[in-house]
């Protein structure tokens, strides 16, 4: 549950989201009611979603990509994929490592970062690995 807390800052923050290494943690079946209803809330306040995904996300995920509201999204080559991931928005930047496909450690380690220079730094080099990736099919 530690996980969601970061999540939470996230909507507090109603400030677009970018996800570098994403693997689709959101959806670990413990969490259904609260990605629900906390996806149903970004919607309604048109924050969008920037995903560079991981690869196993591209393998698996199939339709239930298309439930996340407001998504842009690539994905990262195959070889470059591993259990953490890097999430920016607003002036946070919070990475995780403990996270698979559709499944979060109950081990997780999460840092939290609040710097707005930081933070901007890390959604420069998100849009430069974006700019480098092939657009998702």
């Amino acid at each position: 549950m530690v996980a969601l807390l970061a999540i939470h800052d996230l909507f507090r923050e109603g400030k677009d989201g970018y996800f570098i290494a994403a693997n689709f943690g959101w959806f670990d079946p413990r969490y259904e009611t609260f990605r629900k209803q906390f996806l149903k809330e970004t919607k309604r306040k048109g924050i969008k979603f920037y995903h560079l995904f991981s690869h196993e996300v591209k393998e698996k995920a199939g339709e239930r990509i298309k439930e996340v509201p407001n998504n842009t999204y690539k994905f990262l080559p195959k070889k470059y994929c591993t259990n953490s991931a890097i999430d920016i928005f607003g002036d946070y930047v919070v990475t995780y490592n403990g996270i698979t496909f559709s499944n979060i450690d109950e081990n997780v380690t999460i840092f939290v970062l609040r710097d707005q220079c930081l933070a901007e730094s890390y959604r420069t080099w998100f849009r430069m690995i974006w700019v480098l990736l092939p657009e998702s099919k």
